[in-house]
């Protein structure tokens, strides 16, 4: 029986988002050009255009393809779920956030173990044993995350410290990680970089210093996530 995505065969949807029907096991998701750009760089791939999400593929040293998909940040992010889902075994998604523990600086990683809205009680948890994608990255903040429509309301919204706006155990806050959580029947991870400290260092004041310590987390997620893709 054919596969369909909410009843549209899912070979024309694969076609139009992605510019092909073959999709790999193991997928990337970045709504970020530099993150995007950083994997690029590392191989010689041919890039795929005609279609809605940029994307290219590579070949790890065991042999396994891996799908690197352009996505739109926010919301947006349902559709290319949808379209994974029942078609790869593992998604990884690579993204900014603001990170809320009170050891993080800027540049650091994070690791998205859980996720829920703001304004809602019901937490969403992944498939994925964390575990292998800790291991690499040691030095990373695994933790609970917040997921919020917008930036700026965040920022206003943490300052103002309302009361069960934060869970225990919330470590990160950005605008996917909740939507791969509830969406995705695949295992999921949601790695990204520390890009403000919202509750003391909003994103509006960094340094050129500061940008740098981003631009620097982005260049050791994609080295971590092409050694991680390796063991998954």
């Amino acid at each position: 029986m054919n596969k369909t995505i909410c009843d549209i065969p899912a070979c024309k949807v694969s076609r139009a988002f992605l510019g092909t029907e073959n999709i790999p096991d193991k997928i990337i998701f970045t709504p970020i050009s530099r993150i995007y750009n950083e994997i690029k760089e590392r191989y010689d791939a041919k890039e795929r255009h005609e279609c809605w999400w940029d994307n290219f593929s590579y070949e790890t040293r065991n042999k396994q393809e891996v799908m690197v998909v352009e996505t739109h940040q926010g919301n947006t992010i349902v559709d290319p779920i949808l379209t994974m889902n029942d078609n790869c075994n593992y998604l990884i998604f690579l993204g900014y956030c603001g990170g809320l523990h009170p050891n993080m600086k800027i540049g650091d990683i994070t690791i998205a173990t859980a996720s829920y809205f703001e304004n809602q009680d019901v937490i969403y948890r992944s498939k994925t044993d964390f575990s292998k994608v800790i291991s690499r990255f040691p030095n990373s903040f695994p933790g609970t995350n917040l997921t919020v429509e917008s930036v700026l309301r965040e920022a206003k919204a943490l300052k103002s410290k309302i009361p069960g706006y934060l869970k225990q155990g919330t470590v990160s806050v950005d605008q996917e990680t909740a939507y791969l959580y509830k969406e995705s029947t695949s295992p999921v991870a949601s790695v990204m970089v520390v890009t403000d400290l919202p509750l003391t260092r909003t994103l509006f004041d960094l340094s050129d210093e500061e940008n740098k310590q981003v631009r620097d987390g982005a260049k050791k997620l994609a080295n971590g996530i092409m050694d991680l893709t390796e063991i998954i």
